[in-house]
């Protein structure tokens, strides 16, 4: 009987650079670092992630400067580096990045379905963590059943979010819903399925880092599918 494997909790760390980009490296990370400390909060950014530019000139400047890392840095490092800079620590976000460069290698915090790769997120945990994602979908529903119809699907796109973390963690999704009044704590059922992707061709300040991502599935890094189920009583919501 073979022993029982246990989870591995894949923890990168940032390499001390080396060679002739080193000083280049320090300060571009220096750099990446200070701004990350004051636009943490996805309502500092008038142009949420996925959204198209124009962008501010400091926007322009700031992705300039990603490009200039992505230049210097290797794929790896610039995983590494946009993680440290972005995510919580031991957060959503974090687990689900280091699940999809590992190639599927099971994290401690995860729950990954039996017999699948896929990764149950707890949507009922979105729901209560994240006031905007909570709002939007009670909104959305309430109004669609005052026009009468009892089931449908709520676009909920990145800007929506207020927790930072499940927004790096899930990004945007849809979010299909039924009216079923017999359900144990509540009348609506909440269902999702979302793959957790790169977008390379998307023109948005961190494009050269998504594309860093998709390039890492060269050497292991692997997609999964993100699910998710809750119940959801509308009228509380009024």
């Amino acid at each position: 009987m073979r022993p029982k494997k246990e989870p591995i909790n894949v923890r990168f760390r940032i390499p001390k650079p080396q060679g002739f980009f080193a000083s280049r490296k320090a300060i571009i990370t220096t750099g990446l670092f200070q701004y990350a400390r004051s636009n943490r909060n996805p309502s500092n950014s008038r142009h949420p992630e996925g959204e198209d530019p124009p962008f501010t000139l400091l926007e322009s400047g700031f992705k300039a400067f990603i490009e200039t890392a992505c230049v210097v840095f290797t794929d790896d490092e610039t995983m590494i580096v946009a993680r440290e800079m972005m995510m919580k620590r031991g957060g959503n976000a974090e687990r689900f990045l280091n699940y999809y460069l590992s190639g599927g290698v099971r994290q401690e915090g995860l729950n990954v379905e039996s017999n699948t790769r896929n990764i149950d997120v707890g949507l009922h945990v979105v729901i209560a963590e994240d006031e905007g994602v909570r709002s939007h979908l009670y909104a959305k529903i309430a109004e669609a059943i005052g026009a009468g119809r009892l089931s449908g699907e709520v676009e909920v796109p990145q800007s929506i979010y207020t927790n930072q973390d499940w927004r790096y963690a899930i990004g945007g999704m849809v979010v299909q819903w039924e009216m079923k009044p017999d359900l144990d704590g509540g009348n609506v059922e909440l269902t999702f399925e979302n793959l957790y992707r790169y977008h390379p061709e998307a023109k948005r300040i961190s494009q050269c880092v998504h594309q860093s991502a998709v390039r890492l599935k060269n050497v292991g890094a692997k997609e999964f599918l993100m699910v998710g189920s809750a119940v959801i009583d509308v009228s509380e919501d009024g």
